[in-house]
């Protein structure tokens, strides 16, 4: 599910995003994993959008 997230918030999809996080959450997922995945699309965003 984290491949998801990372997609969603990369591409900007904030509901779809935040729907994820809070499935996550329910199933028990590590919020650590979550905030990585997070960081994960945010390099993906900058390095696609080229801002720094």
């Amino acid at each position: 599910m984290t491949e998801k997230l990372v997609t969603a918030v990369s591409t900007m999809k904030e509901q779809e995003a935040l729907n994820l996080v809070q499935d996550m959450l329910k199933k028990g997922e590590d919020p650590e994993e979550i905030l990585d995945a997070c960081n994960e699309a945010m390099f993906d965003f900058t390095r696609e959008y080229g801002v720094y």
